[in-house]
This record gives structure tokens, C-alpha cells and sequence, in this order.
């Protein structure tokens, strides 16, 4: 299951300062006032996350794995229990089972974005989540990859150092893949179950730029 989150710091508001200018003098015969009306209007952050490639391998009804590629959209902006992978209920994985989901995340309001990415376990850990191997990498900036057993959960990115700046009207893309390795102690898993979200935390970059 996942879970695609927003950040929002910033919300629409109206700031309406009024300034008063007095002019006089010491034996002014004339006086005079100047209003000057200040309007401030916040900004807003606002994200799309959309799935937009699909590649599994998986069972087959045959019991033999079996790849398959989707290159259909599938926005998650307001998921909550969508699975990412599109595995139905009841379906099975083996080891050399694999999923990978190639993600836009789309700037689409009006402040440039700082973004992080979260693959986090619910519940405990048991051995299937042990030998579950998680990969998160952006495809916009290669050297930023990461892979964890999933019962350690991972994080790309932080607050204070995102994966990358999402301007206004552009788009990241990264991607996230799940692997059901082949190891000695497979037979432990057996018959059991993980749950897991998808975080993707995004915030106003603060970075000053000079005019042009």
C-alpha cells in the first residue's frame, strides 16, 4: 500500500498595510496626507506525484515469472491505499520477483520545491521484509541513489539536503524498485505479508537568487 504526501507551508492570504505620510512645516499655511496601500498575497504549494511507467516481473498464471510493462498514466496525488505496483489483493510474489515504478513528482504551484523521498515499513519487520530489497534513485540526478533492506526502511534525501529543485511548471522523476531476492533463507518467508508507504515530502526552497 502507499501513500503519496504533501507539504503544504504555504496558504493564500491578504496583507493590507496602509502607510500615512505627514507633510508639515514650522509655518506651513498648507498640509496634506498620502495613503499608500500595500497588497501581499502569499503563494501557494501545490504537487502532482503520477506514476507514468510500469515494469514487473511477476507470477504468471502459469506459475513461471513473467515481465510486463505499463506506460499508462496513473496519478497518485490523492492516494491513500493504492498500491503502487498495481498488485491486486491475493496476489503472490516468489523470490526474483521485482517491481519498478518510474514517477513525475510536478511542480504546479506558484514556489520553487525542494522534495525528499520516504519508503517507510508499517508494522514489524518480519523475514519477507528482510530479503525485500528497496531502491529509490532519481533519474534526474543519477548519484542520488539509495537501496535498503525494507525492513530498515530508506530515506533519499532530507530537509535540510533535498534530492533535487522542482521550479514552477517543471517536473522530477525518480524511481522506486522492489526486489524479492534470491537468498539461502527464502523458505522463512514463506506465507507472510508487508505493508509499506511512499512518502514524498515537499517544501518552499528558500534559496535567494540575484536579478538578472
Amino acid at each position: 500500500m502507499t501513500k503519496a504526501s504533501k507539504k503544504l507551508l504555504l496558504a493564500f492570504m491578504t496583507i493590507a498595510v496602509c502607510l500615512a505620510l505627514l507633510v508639515t512645516g514650522t509655518y506651513a499655511l498648507f498640509s496634506t496626507q498620502v495613503g499608500v496601500e500595500n497588497h501581499l498575497v502569499a503563494g501557494n504549494l501545490s504537487v502532482t506525484l503520477v506514476r507514468d511507467k510500469l515494469v514487473t516481473v511477476s507470477l504468471g498464471e502459469n506459475g513461471h515469472l513473467t515481465r510486463t510493462t505499463d506506460e499508462g498514466d496513473k496519478d497518485f496525488t490523492n492516494a491513500t491505499k493504492e498500491n503502487l505496483f498495481g498488485i491486486e489483493e491475493g496476489v503472490k510474489i516468489a523470490p526474483d520477483c521485482s517491481f519498478t515504478a518510474d514517477m513525475v513528482l510536478t511542480n504546479s504551484g506558484s514556489v520553487a520545491i525542494s522534495y525528499w523521498i520516504e519508503i517507510k515499513l508499517e508494522g514489524t519487520a518480519n523475514e519477507l521484509a528482510e530479503q525485500l530489497l528497496v531502491t529509490v534513485a532519481s533519474k534526474d540526478v543519477p548519484v542520488k541513489e539509495v537501496s535498503k533492506s525494507l525492513k530498515d526502511g530508506l530515506t533519499l534525501g532530507s530537509e535540510e539536503d533535498g534530492v533535487g529543485i522542482v521550479e514552477v511548471k517543471s517536473s522530477a522523476n525518480f524511481s522506486v524498485t522492489v526486489e524479492f531476492q534470491d537468498l539461502d533463507t527464502n523458505n522463512d518467508a514463506q506465507g507472510q505479508e508487508v505493508t509499506f508507504d511512499l512518502i514524498v515530502h515537499a517544501i518552499q526552497d528558500a534559496t535567494v537568487t540575484p536579478a538578472a
